[in-house]
């Protein structure tokens, strides 16, 4: 976490416990540093960080943030909504 904004902090660990505790670390997290790679930012269309982009299952889906918002994510990453209230 070397380098990273203070809300970048808050929004990975906001998705960690959230992927904990909804989920049961049934997931993978990849961080990629757009300033690294701005192609891949590029490419993914990303224009605000931190960004969460759900590649699998299909649909793909974006949310942008903190994460501070659980609904939010658990629809973002498509958890079907009896498993989350």
């Amino acid at each position: 976490m070397t380098n990273w904004t203070p809300r970048c902090v808050i929004a990975y660990r906001n998705l960690k416990q959230i992927c904990h505790d909804h989920i049961e670390n049934k997931c993978d997290i990849e961080v990629v540093d757009v300033l690294e790679h701005p192609d891949l930012a590029r490419q993914e269309q990303i224009v605000a960080i931190p960004t969460l982009f759900k590649t699998w299952p299909k649909p793909e889906r974006v949310l942008v943030g903190d994460f501070s918002k659980v609904a939010d994510v658990l629809r973002a990453l498509d958890v079907p909504r009896w498993l989350h209230g």
